[in-house]
């Protein structure tokens, strides 16, 4: 999810995923039939900002729109505070007059 914001840094919600190493004794193990990769994969949410994102692994349809909107509303209060400028300007399109 991309939202245009001019001269200031884009709010972006994305997810990626993150690849974990599984245990050979897991792999190998009678008790997880199901566990045959060596490796797993874990959906993790990312941002424009630079923010460290986390696993969204067991969130619902529902609840990922819930948390993209938080996180969208939280980008809203950090412009209208004025205080984060330097953290949320574009350097690629810098702003006229203002800082960047």
């Amino acid at each position: 999810m991309m939202v245009e914001s001019g001269s200031l840094r884009n709010f972006i919600y994305g997810i990626r995923y993150r690849a974990n190493d599984v245990s050979d004794t897991v792999v190998g193990s009678l008790s997880f039939p199901t566990i045959t990769e060596e490796e797993n994969y874990e959906p993790i949410c990312y941002f424009a900002d630079g923010r460290r994102g986390y696993s969204i692994k067991y969130m619902q349809k529902d609840e990922l729109i819930t948390d993209a909107l938080r996180q969208y509303e939280r980008y809203v209060k950090m412009l209208a505070a004025g205080k984060h400028d330097l953290y949320l300007t574009d350097k690629v399109h810098p702003r006229q007059g203002g800082k960047s």
